[in-house]
């Protein structure tokens, strides 16, 4: 089934205007989402209230409707998984999992161009999740660290616990690929298929071959552009200074 470009406007208009939907984000281009999503996070959360606002929010119901998303994307009905992820987004646009499912369901549609964009904010909203509501391990120290602020100054740190989550480089790597016409038939379809959640995975190019793409893209990513309103108390300030002392 085709997916339809919807504008999904919830009733729950606790964090955004109904001007801004799902679908227009994703027509950004990647340095004014990621501006974009830096204002949303500095105009709703603290850093205190960012588990707790989102935790709270989530355990309130969320996970039937996500359940009954992936159960549209399995049988192809991409218009009401895409239709229940407009409607998360009105409700918690910084919920990082909400644009990992989202590039499911437009990978899977063959958009491309949209499902890049949205695995690249799940990029940079699994920084603000690892730093301040999840538990995460430190096992790949190759991040260069030099380069990446070299090109986007204190922002650059923002990769650091992106760069340690596998499964969300080896995404980023196969939609590079995908996009550059650099996966053949066979490799195509059990990708996809992988991420929908049916059918065949044979020919799957390997893990760590879409994993070290997906390195490459995270240093090519704008993070400067989440910007910042330089205020010390800020949540992106926060978040940078957080992960620098677990660095360094």
């Amino acid at each position: 089934m085709s997916l339809k470009r919807l504008q999904v406007i919830s009733p729950n208009d606790k964090f955004i205007s109904s001007e801004m939907t799902l679908q227009k984000l994703l027509l950004f281009p990647t340095d004014e989402a990621f501006r974009w999503m830096g204002t949303t996070l500095e105009n709703h959360h603290t850093l205190t209230s960012f588990a707790q606002d989102i935790n709270q929010w989530y355990y309130g119901g969320v996970q039937n409707r996500v359940s009954q998303a992936v159960e549209y994307k399995r049988i192809k009905a991409f218009d009401d998984a895409f239709a229940i992820y407009g409607i998360l987004f009105q409700e918690m646009p910084t919920w990082s999992p909400l644009y990992n499912s989202v590039y499911k369901v437009l990978a899977t549609a063959g958009r491309i161009d949209e499902a890049e964009h949205a695995i690249q904010l799940n990029a940079l909203l699994v920084s603000f999740d690892y730093t301040l509501r999840k538990a995460a391990m430190v096992w790949d120290t190759s991040l260069k660290l030099q380069e990446l602020s070299a090109q986007n100054d204190r922002f650059g740190v923002l990769a650091f616990w992106p760069f340690q989550d596998t499964t969300l480089l080896l995404h980023l790597g196969a939609i590079t690929m995908l996009k550059e016409g650099r996966m053949d038939r066979i490799a195509r379809k059990g990708y996809l298929n992988s991420i929908q959640g049916q059918g065949s995975t044979m020919g799957c190019i390997s893990q760590d071959v879409l994993q070290n793409e997906g390195r490459k893209v995270l240093m090519m990513l704008p993070w400067k552009a989440i910007s910042s309103n330089k205020n010390s108390k800020a949540i992106i300030e926060e978040v940078i200074d957080r992960i620098r002392d677990n660095i360094f």
